[in-house]
């Protein structure tokens, strides 16, 4: 909200907020995909090949994890990418920002 405070719209303008609903999970998977294989310092950085890269981010976007009362629970998204995780920014910026 900070980013619009201090706007003010003038007679016949409207405010259209461009809220991002739902990340298709494929599209983020593609695109983080093809950031990782055009990665010339990906080797430098770890073992691991783009392939469980992928995987690994595909756990990460399919499900979120949470504790209440004590207890662990997993939420599974059935559209688009968990909601909650840290990394859906990242991949709603990589991929929006291609369109």
């Amino acid at each position: 909200m900070n980013d619009v405070n201090g706007i003010f719209l003038e007679d016949g303008e409207i405010f259209i907020p461009y809220d991002i609903i739902a990340i298709p999970l494929g599209d983020a998977i593609t695109v983080a995909r093809k950031h990782l294989v055009a990665d010339p310092t990906l080797k430098d950085r770890t073992n691991l090949p783009v392939d469980q890269i992928a995987k690994l981010l595909t756990i990460c976007l399919e499900a979120a994890y949470f504790s209440y009362g004590g207890q662990f629970y997993v939420h599974v998204q059935k559209h688009g990418c968990a909601m909650g995780s840290p990394l859906v920014t990242h991949c709603g910026q990589s991929v929006y920002g291609r369109i």
